[in-house]
């Protein structure tokens, strides 16, 4: 039966791609663009980006609009171009259509204003021609169909296989943490939800990193933000060596960092994760969201934000206020609730993970992401970023490729926001 639904699904093949980059945000355009940059003879014609927004990096640019951010937290060598100068270069050049009214880049690490930075993104999107390439889609399964992949894309007007020598999974962050307290309730939305819009009234913000942060600012005097800790300051989300790219070691005359260093040489595939763990900060805000007269501390110490250090044990329908009830006991009043909890635990897309390493036979490792190198022939690697220093910065080595014909070699791509890179096995490469 299983071998009757392949053949079936291959004679429902429609087009053929040297590569197919699953998603189409930060991390589906820079590998996009940097294959067809870097792989002698690739044109656009062989590439495919598949993603169900009706156009490339429309889910970043949304998300991102909605908290409310003005400038991005990571520096301006961090971006999906090449070199640690271009997004500055970009700015120069294109400065007549560009907004005077604040400083394109702030003076702390040179961090890009968010228009800047999307403006970047569509002139390389445009460069590149990749609006072409997409493919308005949901890839729901990957299978080894012998000299090519046979991927199943799910489209408004029915499924349909596509075949491709080469696979790249770029899916992002995953889908909006929603706990289990707020899960099917109307009250209650998440900043990352497709559609979200504030609306009036008084909002109750959970969450206490940057998303949460920027939304209390923009919110500020009718916002209530509930947290499990109080105000926590770093800069980036992540240790700085981690986001050593290749080009600002060059620059510095340098090798990779020690932790770059000491993380590759881990073998076992639990140790990897918790690395990965340990090293990130979630939860912080950097000194630009929290200090000053624009900053989160002044404006809690003003009353224009109110800051609860609890945890949300349960919500309660008070009539058109719902009240989220902390576990010290206490209710906090708002006419929204909008979460700002970040992504889920776990691989992101994780259904089209599972899915992929059935079809590759590739084994997953009890967080749930496939073991690097033990994928027999496959030649599909994946990627996690949350980011744009997950989407270029840490993940700056990909992408080297020969024909499949002589097996595949595919560049180290990060697994994680903040810099974590893989080692660069031919074969399904998702860092755990």
């Amino acid at each position: 039966m299983a071998r009757a639904l392949l053949l079936s699904s291959l004679l429902a093949t429609t087009a053929s791609f040297q590569w197919l980059v699953v998603g189409g945000g930060p991390q589906g355009v820079h590998v996009a663009g940097r294959l067809l940059r870097e792989v002698d003879g690739l044109a656009l014609d062989d590439v495919c980006i598949v993603d169900d927004e009706d156009a490339l990096l429309r889910k970043w640019k949304t998300r991102a609009e909605n908290t409310g951010m003005r400038y991005l937290r990571s520096p301006a060598s961090l971006h999906l171009g090449d070199g640690e100068r271009e997004l500055l270069r970009h700015a120069e050049a294109h400065a007549p259509r560009i907004d005077k009214r604040e400083p394109p880049f702030a003076p702390d690490y040179a961090r890009p204003r968010l228009d800047v930075f999307n403006d970047h993104c569509d002139f390389l999107v445009d460069a590149h021609g990749l609006a072409a390439a997409h493919r308005r889609g949901e890839v729901v399964a990957v299978a080894d169909a012998g000299d090519a992949y046979a991927v199943t894309v799910r489209r408004a007007g029915g499924d349909e296989t596509l075949r491709a020598a080469n696979v790249v999974l770029a899916v992002g962050g995953g889908a909006p943490a929603y706990p289990a307290w707020a899960r099917g309730s109307a009250a209650v939305s998440h900043v990352f939800d497709d559609g979200f819009a504030l609306g009036g009234g008084r909002v109750a913000v959970v969450g206490g990193g940057l998303s949460a942060a920027h939304l209390a600012l923009r919110l500020g005097g009718r916002v209530d933000v509930v947290c499990r800790h109080g105000l926590r300051e770093q800069q980036f989300d992540t240790h700085q060596d981690w986001m050593a790219t290749a080009a600002a070691r060059r620059l510095m005359g340098k090798g990779p960092t020690d932790r770059q260093v000491s993380f590759a040489g881990i073998a076992d595939v639990a140790e990897r994760r918790r690395v990965v763990r340990r090293e990130r900060r979630s939860g912080t805000v950097p000194a630009a969201a929290s200090r000053g007269r624009r900053g989160l501390k002044y404006a809690i110490a003003s009353g224009d934000v109110r800051w609860h250090e609890a945890d949300v044990a349960a919500l309660r329908d008070a009539g058109r206020r719902r009240r989220p009830r902390a576990d010290d006991g206490r209710r906090r009043s708002g006419t929204r609730v909008v979460l700002a909890t970040g992504f889920g635990a776990g691989p992101p897309a994780r259904p089209l993970v599972d899915a992929a390493a059935r079809g590759l036979g590739a084994a997953l490792a009890p967080c749930g992401y496939p073991v690097p190198g033990l994928a027999g022939s496959a030649g599909t690697t994946a990627g996690r970023a949350r980011s744009p220093p997950g989407a270029r910065g840490a993940r700056a080595r990909a992408v080297r490729a020969e024909p499949r014909r002589r097996a595949p070699r595919v560049g180290r791509i990060v697994a994680a926001r903040g810099g974590v890179v893989t080692g660069g096995s031919p074969v399904f490469n998702i860092n755990c």
